[in-house]
């Protein structure tokens, strides 16, 4: 598959992925009139995230746009690694490991301060926040000790 047609097969996994902060479930029209004029449905996609840089859950129409523009094959394959780590942002889970504490038991940040390795992969390994991660360092690190 060329890189093209597999950005476009992640941009619809993308499309499919859920961008609206709440579901209505009341089924009557909800719309809501803004100060410009007109009405507009209420919740709808965030654009704002999509200008930061270093946001990983991107919109299925922000990798769109980038790909309209995109003229060689190199640029492509750059859009196409940003894609596939949106992709895995969305859909990653934590590794679910019976012995290790979750993050609500009481030893968790003295656990979670004890892993060795990098701050980013111990926070994708474990579903929890980089600073989080810091926080543990440095209140039960071994400095700490």
């Amino acid at each position: 598959m060329n890189a093209r047609a597999e950005l476009q097969a992640i941009i619809a996994r993308l499309e499919t992925m859920s961008h609206v902060p709440a579901v209505n479930l009341d089924p009557t029209p909800a719309a809501t009139t803004d100060s410009k004029g007109g009405a507009r449905p209420r919740g709808g996609i965030d654009r704002k995230d999509d200008r930061e840089p270093d946001f990983a859950l991107k919109s299925a129409d922000h990798y769109r746009r980038r790909l309209a523009r995109a003229h060689t094959e190199g640029i492509v394959l750059v859009i196409l690694r940003d894609a596939q780590r949106t992709l895995r942002a969305y859909t990653h889970t934590p590794v679910a490991d019976g012995a290790d504490p979750k993050p609500g038991d009481p030893l968790f940040m003295r656990w979670l301060a004890k892993q060795q390795g990098r701050v980013e992969d111990i926070s994708y390994r474990t579903g929890v926040s980089r600073a989080l991660v810091y926080k543990a360092r440095d209140t039960y690190g071994e400095k700490a000790a």
